[in-house]
């Protein structure tokens, strides 16, 4: 996700209204993040930030984001993305799971991904479920906190022999 929103720092030079198609400098051994919108692009660099409005979608090597709108926040200095807030119908695609919510933001620095406003992870049949999903990265290790009024939905395995009460 961090190389994604670093595409969004080529998007600053190029404000448009209609339809931006961003992509972001292609560098050896990797593919490039190409960041798309149907309405304008809009930087206010007084308050350090990019608004991406209608059919936002990001998409790479590692998965896709798709959004009503995304709200970026970039450092004044360094101009870095330190914070990404994406609004409305927030569809994430990552290997074989999918992640709906209504509200998604990021902080780049910590890499921390929240989702709020029904938020559900699917992963083949299974769905994870609560108020707030949090995802970070833990000692080299992606964690999920669930809470409150969690939720999990789980399938057995079509091969399991139904040895062992629950697992």
């Amino acid at each position: 996700m961090k190389q994604i929103i670093c595409g969004l720092l080529t998007a600053f030079a190029l404000i448009g209204f209609g339809r931006a198609d961003l992509q972001a400098e292609q560098q050896p051994e990797q593919t490039p993040t190409v960041i798309t919108s149907d309405g304008p692009l809009e930087v206010d660099f007084t308050k350090n930030m990019a608004v991406f409005k209608e059919n936002v979608c990001i998409k790479d090597e590692r998965g896709e984001v798709y959004s009503d709108r995304m709200d970026v926040y970039f450092d004044n200095d360094s101009r870095q993305v330190h914070f990404v807030e994406a609004l409305g119908n927030v569809v994430i695609y990552v290997n074989d799971k999918i992640a709906k919510s209504e509200k998604a933001t990021y902080k780049v620095s910590e890499g921390l991904l929240v989702l709020t406003g029904n938020p559900r992870i699917m992963e083949d049949k299974n769905i994870y479920s609560a108020d707030k999903i949090t995802i970070f990265r833990k000692d080299g290790q992606t964690e999920m906190k669930l809470e409150p009024r969690a939720k999990l939905i789980l399938y057995r395995d079509e091969k399991d022999n139904g040895s062992g009460l629950l697992f």
